[in-house]
């Protein structure tokens, strides 16, 4: 019986175990966060950091990098059905929203 009390003071609870596991991460994540640099990023990162920096310079003007003429055409094909299924504006700019604050007045 005593050997069943030592057992159990000794180990350590499932409480423990989870109080400590945010502290281990948080200070890992914290660790890795104040140290990160270009260099020390992780390759696949790295390489996804080019190819957006690539696709930035390709892109200036708007247009779109590396198309061919078929492949416009059918992008405009396509602009021209939404345009026609969703009316006017264009459909190439993220819409604007205006709200307006209307609080109720005071009779």
């Amino acid at each position: 019986m005593a050997a069943v009390w030592t057992r159990a003071a000794l180990a350590p609870s499932k409480w423990t175990k989870q109080a400590l596991r945010p502290l281990s991460v948080g200070a890992a994540l914290s660790a890795k966060a104040s140290t990160k640099s270009a260099s020390s990023l992780d390759p696949v990162q790295q390489l996804f950091l080019e190819k957006l920096t690539e696709y930035k310079t390709k892109s200036s003007g708007g247009k779109l990098p590396d198309i061919t003429g078929d492949q416009e055409k059918q992008y405009q094909d396509e602009l021209g059905r939404v345009h026609r299924v969703f009316g006017g504006g264009d459909m190439t700019k993220f819409p604007q929203f205006n709200f307006v604050d209307k609080t109720p007045t005071e009779e």
